[in-house]
């Protein structure tokens, strides 16, 4: 490079400056003089250089721009702050105010006004001469340290207000910029022009805009597209860092190729970390235990950022680290990530805390909850200073692995005076939400609505507590619902921030107005979420907004948008997102997926590939779909679906294992009112349960299919198809406790010793009677059988009256047995029995064990007396 570009420099050159979105933002801002702006941004970021690229491209004869810097001053008074903002403007426009100079000098002479009157009767004398008068002022927050630093903001808020009374007030606005937080700079926040004010980002370069700078600078001239590439690899449009690689690559003079920019950018950044900014980043996040936790959070949990609340974004974008963003939340870069690694950062705090924070990346990073379970348990036995973080975030953990009551327990134990205690309160009422008891739920929504500080975790909490409603089906409760939403809107309108939330209370009130037969406030709801959606969250919205459009035409369009909404999701998603309720996981895919095979095959060759999203095998994905519609209680959907799989199945297209024709036809069987097509099905499964090696869990809805195969044998009279169809029945559901699956066994088991006894099989009658209670100890409840119900006798002799009770006869050839070998017994004689059932040898009356003999539950060994 034989030229110099570029050199060490506080002010950006003018024919090097390259604008980004925040210098649109605050020249509409400037245009419209509506509302003051505010920058917020960390150091290093370019910020002082907008803000006098502004005034430099904006000023001219009638329009005004005076640029102050707080940090150059002293403020001792009120009044001073007020006069000395009035003194830069006379003495940066020395010749337009030279009038008013005298006058203000000679007002502040003679004048015992208070200083905001004196403020505002000066900078509307100021006024009089020009179109606009625009303060830019500059590390606003070194007025924290100022005691009348409220009053400064008030009046600068009171001139938006007072315009009313002076219309000359609007043509005055302010902009406003610093590296703290509002909420930190103002002790009340209703005085506050931040409220009222458009927060601008100052966001890095985008790729476009460095391409700009490095066209500006000429590298494309001496560097290959490649090493241009790696520069924006490394500094991902950081305007400093960007500016610094380049300045050091044109000194190098050596630059050839990708390695050689990864050398400068080590040498520069990753050696000793004393060049800006990592230097200064560095040092914040070393001597400020927030901080540290923020960026080991971040460490742990980038990209999930409903997990990382709102304060810590903002921390961490302040501090430099990561750029603004509602939703998800990154290192700005690959340099800030190496230059602040995970093991320096766990190095900071006691080891203990380095396994929690490794239990914790094992949740919301690998999603491995096992793992973070037994680090957490371990801890739990060893730890009491950090008690109720370790307890929450395994009750988080346990939560995640869908173990409700487990979770339950460890978040129980955290008390009001933890810190953890409303996010707590929020999970728990998750649990109660999945255990059924809404009573208990809502009580822990109403808390955190009422006590906790926390807007965002109090928003989530109305809105779980909507869901409720929703779920419960509380028509009553849905004027209160559109209540709790509205509010929030409202709050967050008045806020001016968090976008993400405007998107998912709108879709919660198209649901509402769903319930409530407004479809047409639905369908402007789901607009109204679109508009602030993000694109991961719009694939779903979309479809959900597809159910409400009418026309054929319309739904096409919403067809069409869903599906270019899908070309952001390059891999398989989550099963369930746990930190946002929008985005794309696995469920809404195959919800979405089902939609448009079923109701717009014309579209279907648009998806094929999309499909493999949720497996690489069609057949897995295809039953994956069915399942998830099954689960949702899509009834119609999921019986339309599974029918066009049979027709896959039978076309030959398709090549299902046997465990997923088990699903598809149980589908098909417990779904359809065809009664013929059904008692198809059911034999296609029931052949494929005589065939298959197959020995895995399969869908409680196969149950039916074989008491349907069991209940037609027995009107049949087919004794051995009833005892196979019966075997078949144990051999995939004996070891289920679900109590229908049980109740079934007890009635099989008394129905096949039945048809033993019908039969005069008394190995069998024997065989399946000790099978049956057996059961008895286990199951203790009435069974149904059609419209009748049935008490299940709790003893042999039971089971052979209730057979007597039938209508049944005794088989005579036992009987005549005994007559031949003891002869004829009397009902007083007196026998030995071995109890077969109990393994008991016992004295009876043979009147008592009679029946239990004749039906070959008992053995007669000896007779005592005739």
């Amino acid at each position: 490079m034989e030229k110099k570009h570029l050199r060490s420099c506080t002010i950006v050159p003018p024919e090097l400056y390259v604008e980004r979105s925040a210098d649109k933002q605050i020249q509409s801002i400037i245009c419209d003089m509506e509302r003051p702006g505010y920058v917020l941004v960390a150091r290093q970021m370019g910020k002082t250089n907008l803000l006098l690229h502004t005034k430099s491209v904006l000023q001219d004869a009638e329009n005004v721009y005076v640029y102050i810097d707080f940090t150059s001053f002293d403020f001792t008074t009120e009044r001073d702050c007020f006069e000395e903002i009035v003194n830069i403007a006379l003495d940066t426009n020395e010749y337009l105010f030279a009038e008013e100079r005298a006058i203000i000098e000679e007002r502040r002479n003679n004048s015992n006004s208070s200083p905001t009157k004196q403020f505002t009767s000066e900078i509307r004398l100021l006024l009089k001469k020009v179109k606009k008068l625009v303060f830019i002022l500059d590390e606003i927050d070194a007025l924290v340290r100022c005691s009348f630093s409220d009053h400064i903001f008030s009046q600068i808020r009171s001139h938006y207000f007072q315009r009313l009374n002076f219309p000359d007030l609007y043509k005055l606005t302010y902009i406003l910029s610093g590296v703290i937080e509002p909420k930190d700079i103002i002790k009340d926040p209703n005085i506050s022009p931040f409220n009222i004010g458009e927060k601008i980002y100052l966001k890095d370069f985008t790729k476009q805009e460095f391409l700009d700078f490095i066209k500006r600078i000429e590298f494309n001239k001496f560097l290959k597209e490649k090493v241009v590439d790696r520069i924006y690899y490394w500094t991902n449009g950081h305007p400093r860092m960007t500016w610094d690689v380049c300045l050091a690559i044109e000194k190098d003079k050596h630059v050839v190729c990708e390695d050689d920019v990864d050398r400068i950018v080590n040498e520069l950044y990753l050696v000793s970390f004393d060049h800006v900014p990592i230097d200064s980043i560095r040092n914040q996040v070393k001597n400020n235990d927030a901080l540290i936790s923020a960026v080991l959070e971040l460490s742990i949990k980038q990209g999930h950022s409903m997990s990382i609340t709102k304060e810590i974004r903002n921390r961490l974008y302040l501090a430099g680290i990561v750029d603004y963003s509602d939703t998800d939340v990154y290192f700005k870069n690959p340099i800030l990530e190496k230059a602040l690694p995970y093991s320096w950062l766990v190095s900071l705090q006691s080891s203990e805390s380095s396994y929690l924070q490794h239990a914790m990346e094992c949740i919301y990073v690998d999603k491995n909850y096992k793992e973070a379970v037994s680090i957490l348990k371990t801890l739990q036995k060893n730890s009491q200073e950090d008690r109720s973080i370790i307890l929450y975030n395994l009750g988080i953990a346990y939560f995640r692995q869908y173990q409700s009551s487990e979770s339950k327990k460890c978040l129980d134990r955290i008390t009001e005076e933890d810190s953890e205690y409303f996010d707590a309160l929020y999970w728990n009422a998750n649990n109660y939400m999945i255990q059924g008891d809404t009573t208990k739920a809502l009580a822990f929504y109403d808390t955190i609505i009422k006590k906790c500080e926390d807007e965002n975790l109090v928003v989530m909490a109305k809105i779980g507590k909507v869901d409720v409603y929703l779920d419960e089906n509380l028509a009553d409760n849905y004027q209160e619902s559109k209540t709790l939403l509205y509010g929030i809107l409202s709050q967050i309108e008045k806020r001016g921030e968090d976008f993400h939330q405007i998107s998912t209370v709108n879709y919660e009130l198209a649901l509402v107005e769903e319930r409530l037969g407004n479809m047409s406030a639905a369908l402007s709801s789901i607009d109204q979420a679109l508009n602030f959606a993000q694109p991961n969250e719009k694939p779903y919205l979309l479809y959900k907004k597809l159910q409400f459009v009418e026309g054929e035409r319309e739904k096409l369009s919403v067809v069409d948008m869903m599906l270019d909404s899908l070309s952001i999701v390059k891999r398989k998603p989550d099963i369930e997102d746990f930190d946002t309720k929008l985005g794309v996981n696995q469920y809404y895919l195959a919800l979405i997926f089902s939609q448009i095979i079923l109701n717009y095959p014309q579209y279907a060759s648009q998806i094929e590939d999309k499909i493999k999203l949720l497996y690489e095998r069609s057949e897995d994905a295809y039953v994956m779909i069915s399942r998830t519609l099954e689960n949702a209680g899509e009834k119609e959907e999921s019986l339309k679906f599974a029918l066009s799989l049979e027709k896959k199945i039978d076309e030959g297209t398709l090549s299902f294992s046997d465990e997923q024709l088990i699903w598809i036809f149980s589908v098909i069987y417990v779904r359809s009112d065809d009664e013929k097509h059904s008692k198809a099905v059911a034999n296609r499964i029931y052949e494929i349960l005589k065939y298959t090696n197959y020995s895995g869990d399969i869908p409680k809805n196969i149950s039916y299919s074989l008491v349907g195969i069991i209940n037609e044998a027995t009107e049949k009279r087919n004794f051995n198809r009833l005892n196979e169809a019966i075997g078949l029945y144990r051999k995939f559901f004996g070891t289920n406790m679900d109590a229908e699956i049980q109740a079934n066994l007890v009635f099989f088991y008394f129905r096949q010793a039945n048809f033993a006894y019908l039969h005069s099989d008394k190995e069998n009658f024997y065989r399946f009677g000790v099978d049956y209670f057996k059961m008895m100890n286990l199951y203790k409840e009435n069974y149904i059988l059609g419209d009748k119900r049935y008490t299940p006798p709790y003893s042999m002799d039971g089971l052979v009256s209730q057979l007597y009770d039938m209508g049944m006869e005794l088989n005579p050839g036992l009987s005549n047995f005994i007559d031949l070998k003891f002869g004829k017994l009397e009902k007083n004689s007196k026998v030995i029995c071995y109890n077969k059932v109990t393994n008991q040898t016992e004295e009876l009356k043979y009147k008592t064990a009679e029946k239990s003999v004749l039906s070959g539950f008992s053995e007669i060994k000896e007779v005592k007396n005739k």
